[in-house]
């Protein structure tokens, strides 16, 4: 500490300490900040490129709206069990990244702004 006798001078380097303190502190702040958006960035690259690939693997599946247009309606085992095979596996993948992908773009949008 310093013991300086002109109480102007002393109140003048109290001040300057206090803000190093906190430009320090907002220094860090910014840090962490600044971490937080590549990992959120690199976060949504990956989702970005699994979506591309997922979405590019999925077969075309035509049958479901002449089926309804029409209203024939196929009944069967495979039907019912869709859900199971890999074609409703990755439609579901596909569900879940394209949501995934909305909310990682509006996080980094709000990170980017602030």
């Amino acid at each position: 500490k310093l013991f300086i006798k002109n109480a102007k001078t002393n109140c003048i380097l109290k001040i300057y300490m206090v803000q190093l303190k906190m430009s320090n502190k907002n220094l860090w702040e910014r840090v962490k900040m600044e971490v937080l958006k590549y990992i959120v960035l690199a976060v949504y690259l990956i989702v970005c490129v699994a979506l591309i690939i997922v979405a590019t693997i999925q077969t075309k599946d035509t049958s479901g709206t002449s089926a309804t247009i029409t209203g024939s309606s196929t009944n069967n085992f495979y039907e019912k069990n869709k859900g199971r095979t890999a074609e409703g596996r990755l439609k579901r993948i596909t569900i879940i990244l394209g949501i995934a992908f909305g909310v990682l773009a509006i996080i980094t949008g709000i990170l980017y702004v602030i």
